[in-house]
């Protein structure tokens, strides 16, 4: 990044083959793992499905065997009625009698008209069996689609175009509702059962009243048991005991009692929103080129808003905070790597304090573990690099803020930690800690003087927050400045960093390294801000800064001379600057009091000695 806080792609950035895995692998671990759950979920749905489906229907099958003779002439009852008609004729002729009566009707298919309740019943169960069998269908159809997703999503070797593939993938799970569709297909088998149960006792009724009664009974006692338990759900959320329809009971409840005043508002609605006009116009037009492009094309497209709800799922989903802390690792080299084209707003919106769970928020308590306070237990090693990534992040981050600033992004008390942080016991933690509060208190003094200008007048209480607010950024006396002057507070800031550096530039204990982040932030620090127009007061402190570290260049072991060599060579120009500028500004104070101060003087002298010895002006006549 450049000193104004944009991004640069280095030698290990400048390629988009370069890759933050960190932040990907975070990713990946926890899709695999969820989609690892929902193909196990989906393959153990469907699998009870083809079983059941098979024994159900084989079941069905039997009774529409016996049920569907009911729908045809019985060509049994026409041979016995005419066995019944030659019975008679012989009979009469054995007895020698004429039989005077008329000839009973022959039997004719086409007079015949099957009982009402053959066609209810038929009706019934031959539903009941077409779907059962479209189940069977649906189940191995999902079971194909459930592994061709888990190909497809593992089929990339690279980290970030995997996670870019399986979080395409993932949306089209979701947006066309496949676990939906498997929790459906339980649901139709269900209906089919219902309507074999039916069938079943109007089968009964039709053979035998007293029988139909029992199996009438039964059935409604289960009935009703079914439906308070797909009720039941919705009045207590931990009842275990559901049905398929349990999940929208009240939804059709719902729609079903607002159903007539829901289609009356939305015929009066003539025009339609903006945000969703521009989505339908964004499908239709992923449609249009759908029909040519490939699956990568199409990401392609999508890349940034895949990217975003990639990492914005993982960020609800990551609980552990090793997870989350491999995450927020990866953001630093997120931003650099380039393998999203706009990944500095996806990191802005990650930072939104209105997601359901922000990155700032994530870091916040992150950081906490890493203080006195907040030490859980952990190693003293894992302690440190915790410590070193939330900070690097937190710096990385303000520093592609600084014209954006809050004090609250990352929470109310990663600040608080930070400050924890600058006077811990390792030198590396506390000067990073030290660079971070510096730059973040540029960022915050941006904001405060952005924020005067949109509001001149400041309450005490808003100037008092703000002090605060410095304090736990930068120890620095800045209850001795004022706030009006952007110079001035700028320089206290550089003052606070300087003089909070000092004890670890005279130690002996730390390694020159610890130093690397300091020289990193200290040159973006001094482009913020014209010091040389500070007051007399921050330049005093300067001045007091400067000859400490002279009397630090006087250390004898030169090992450790270099961190402060560089920094008296990095502050070397501000502090020539501002004493060249007093130069200038006594030089031009003495010029205009040797040119106009002085000549002026003399002239009002020699008017005011003229006046007094010139003679009194006589009066005028009378006229």
């Amino acid at each position: 990044m450049d000193q104004a806080g944009n991004i640069e792609l280095g030698e290990g950035g400048s390629s988009r083959s370069n890759i933050s895995g960190k932040v990907w692998s975070v990713y990946l671990s926890k899709a695999d793992r969820q989609d690892k759950a929902l193909a196990e979920n989906w393959m153990g749905d469907t699998e009870g499905i083809l079983i059941f489906t098979g024994l159900f229907a084989a079941t069905v099958a039997a009774f529409i065997i016996e049920s569907y003779k009911r729908l045809s002439s019985d060509s049994g009852a026409a041979t016995v009625t005419l066995l019944n008609q030659i019975s008679q004729q012989l009979s009469s002729l054995s007895n020698g009698t004429q039989d005077s009566s008329p000839p009973p009707p022959l039997y004719s298919d086409s007079s015949f008209r099957p009982a009402q309740s053959a066609i209810r019943i038929n009706i019934l169960w031959f539903l009941s069996l077409v779907l059962s069998l479209i189940c069977a269908l649906a189940a191995t159809l999902m079971q194909q689609w459930s592994r061709r997703y888990r190909q497809l999503a593992q089929a990339e070797t690279t980290l970030y175009k995997r996670a870019r593939t399986r979080a395409y993938l993932f949306e089209g799970v979701q947006s066309f509702g496949l676990s939906r569709a498997v929790e459906a297909v339980p649901a139709l088998l269900h209906v089919a059962v219902f309507l074999f149960f039916a069938g079943l006792i109007d089968f009964l009724f039709s053979i035998d009243s007293t029988v139909g009664r029992v199996i009438l009974g039964v059935m409604c006692s289960f009935s009703a048991i079914y439906i308070f338990l797909t009720f039941l759900p919705n009045v207590r959320p931990n009842c275990p005991y559901q049905t398929p329809f349990s999940r929208d009971f009240l939804k059709w409840f719902l729609v079903a009692t607002t159903a007539p005043a829901l289609l009356t508002i939305q015929c009066l609605r003539y025009s339609i929103p903006s945000d969703k006009f521009e989505m339908i116009r964004k499908r239709f037009f992923l449609f249009l080129q759908s029909l040519r492009w490939t699956m990568s094309d199409a990401m392609q497209t999508l890349q940034e808003e895949i990217d975003r709800r990639a990492l914005q799922w993982a960020l609800e989903t990551v609980d552990d905070d090793d997870d989350v802390e491999t995450l927020i690792e990866g953001i630093p080299e997120f931003l650099k790597a380039g393998t999203s084209t706009n990944a500095l707003p996806i990191i802005k919106e990650l930072l939104d304090l209105q997601q359901p769970k922000p990155l700032g928020h994530q870091i916040n308590r992150l950081i906490q573990t890493c203080t006195a306070d907040g030490y859980r237990g952990a190693t003293e090693k894992l302690r440190r690099r915790r410590a070193l990534i939330c900070l690097d992040t937190v710096r990385t981050l303000t520093a592609v803020h600084l014209k954006s600033f809050s004090y609250e992004m990352f929470g109310d008390k990663t600040w608080p930690s930070v400050y924890s942080l600058e006077r811990d016991q390792d030198p590396a933690i506390a000067i990073n800690a030290i660079s971070t509060g510096a730059l973040a208190a540029c960022a915050y003094l941006r904001f405060i003087f952005k924020l005067r200008g949109q509001t001149p007048d400041q309450t005490p209480n808003q100037t008092r927050t703000h002090i605060e607010n410095l304090r736990q950024l930068v120890n620095a006396p800045w209850h001795e400045v004022d706030l009006s002057s952007f110079s001035e507070c700028h320089l206290l800031v550089l003052h606070g960093l300087v003089s909070s550096l000092l004890p670890h530039l005279r130690s002996d204990e730390v390694p020159p390294t610890s130093f690397r982040v300091v020289w990193e932030t200290l040159p973006r620090i001094l482009s913020m801000a014209p010091l040389v127009n500070s007051t007399a007061r921050s330049r005093e402190l300067l001045f007091a800064l400067w000859a400490q570290l002279e009397n630090t260049e006087h250390v004898t072991d030169t090992d450790y001379m270099p961190p402060v060599l560089q920094l008296m060579s990095m502050l070397h120009p501000i502090v020539e600057g501002i004493r060249v500028h007093e130069a200038q500004a006594k030089r031009r104070f003495r010029t205009i009091v040797r040119t106009r101060v002085l000549p002026g003087l003399f002239l009002s002298r020699r008017a005011v000695g003229y006046t007094s010895s010139a003679p009194a002006p006589t009066a005028l006549p009378a006229t």
